[in-house]
C-alpha cells in the first residue's frame, strides 16, 4: 500500500506546508515574523490585531491538520483491516471534527499538566489516552469516552506503546539522517 500511503502524506504535507507558508508570510508582513537574516526583531513589539491575526491563523493551521489527521486514521484503519482505502478519504471525516478538537483540547491539557509534573506523569498520560482520535474515527464516540476507550484499550499495552514511540522517533531521526530522503519511508 506504500502509493496510497506515499501520495496521502503528500497530500497532508503539502496542505499544512502551504497553510503554514500563508501563515509565515502574513505574520512577516504583520510585523510579528522574522526580520534581517532570521533573526527575531523584538525592538518593535507587534500590534494587537497582528498578534490576533496571527492567533487566527494558527487556530486554522491547527482544525486543517486535525481534519486531515481524521482522515489520514481513516486510510490507516481501512488498510490495516485489508479494506480498500482511497486519498478521497483523507478529506471524509468532518463530521467529528468538532469531537476532535474538544478531545484534542482535553487531552493537551492532561498532557501538558503531566509534563509540567516532572515529565514522566506527562509521558504516562500521553501513551494512556493518545488513541483518542483512533477511538473517534473506528467506534463514533464522543469526546470523553473516546478518552475512556483509549484508556481502556491502552492497559497492559503502554509499555509496549512507549517503546514503540520510541523505536518510531529513531526511525524518524534515520531517516533524517539519510538526508531526508529516509523520510518518504520512516514517517509512513
Amino acid at each position: 500500500h506504500f502509493g496510497i500511503i506515499f501520495l496521502t502524506g503528500l497530500i497532508y504535507f503539502g496542505i499544512t506546508m502551504g497553510i503554514g507558508i500563508i501563515q509565515g508570510v502574513a505574520e512577516v508582513a504583520m510585523g510579528i515574523g522574522t526580520g534581517n537574516m532570521g533573526i527575531y526583531d523584538t525592538t518593535q513589539p507587534a500590534s494587537p490585531a497582528a498578534l490576533g491575526v496571527s492567533l487566527i491563523l494558527n487556530v486554522i493551521s491547527n482544525v486543517v491538520s486535525i481534519f486531515l489527521g481524521l482522515g489520514a486514521t481513516r486510510i490507516g484503519l481501512r488498510l490495516v483491516s485489508g479494506e480498500p482505502a482511497e486519498v478521497g478519504m483523507l478529506f471524509g471525516e468532518g463530521s467529528k471534527l468538532l469531537r476532535t478538537i474538544g478531545a484534542y483540547i482535553l487531552y493537551m491539557l492532561m498532557v501538558s499538566v503531566g509534563l509540567l509534573l516532572l515529565i514522566v506523569p506527562g509521558i504516562y498520560l500521553a501513551i494512556r489516552f493518545g488513541q483518542f482520535q483512533t477511538a473517534i474515527v473506528d467506534r463514533d464516540l464522543g469526546v470523553l469516552d473516546s478518552l475512556a476507550y483509549s484508556s481502556d484499550i491502552t492497559t497492559n499495552n503502554r509499555i509496549n506503546l512507549f517503546g514503540l514511540a520510541v523505536l518510531n522517533m529513531l526511525i524518524v531521526l534515520a531517516g533524517l539522517v539519510a538526508l531526508c530522503i529516509g523520510m518518504i519511508f520512516a514517517i509512513p
